[in-house]
């Protein structure tokens, strides 16, 4: 089962930090917090940067931006999303990664929820319900790159409610 692997299973989780510090050393992570600047975030997002957003690793988080390097969607260079997207669709997101395709991957404000928007095919989806299972899918990422754990399958993260994969 994919909860016991996982060292925790959300962000109010009591002892999470401590917990996810322990686990990211054992993967050879060197975990470096930052200071939020004053960005509108969810709190366990800007919690998870408080103690881990200056993480840098290829293993883990990867291409996880810095809080000032946030950017407004509409606001970033992307030509596609002024091309593809009316401003309609793209207002309240900010890009606070990007995809290993290129792709920004965005918060939505309002909601907490993830999205990508992808070039190729052009689309916007909604990828993870919030930034907890947005992490939790990177654990079990880091895990797969850096030892024998197998990778989920998008069943088994639908299962345990990890995946929202819906177009919005």
């Amino acid at each position: 089962m994919i909860e016991n692997i996982l060292p925790i299973q959300s962000l109010e989780d009591p002892g999470w930090v401590d917990k996810l510090s322990m686990f990211l050393s054992e993967h050879d992570v060197d975990v470096v917090g930052i200071e939020c600047a004053d960005v509108r975030l969810p709190q366990t997002m800007r919690d998870y940067m408080t103690a881990f957003g200056g993480t840098d690793s290829h293993d883990y988080m990867y291409n996880l931006k810095r809080p000032n390097d946030f950017v407004l969607l509409q606001n970033s260079d992307w030509k596609f999303i002024r091309t593809e997207f009316d401003p309609v669709e793209t207002d309240g997101f900010l890009v606070v990664s990007e995809s290993p395709s290129n792709d920004p991957i965005c918060l939505q404000v309002d909601t907490g929820e993830i999205f990508i928007f992808s070039h190729d095919p052009t689309a916007k989806s909604k990828v993870f319900v919030n930034f907890d299972d947005y992490v939790i899918h990177e654990l079990l990422t880091c895990m797969q790159l850096v030892s024998d754990t197998p990778r989920p399958t998008k069943k088994s993260m639908h299962t345990h409610g990890r995946l929202a994969r819906e177009t919005a």
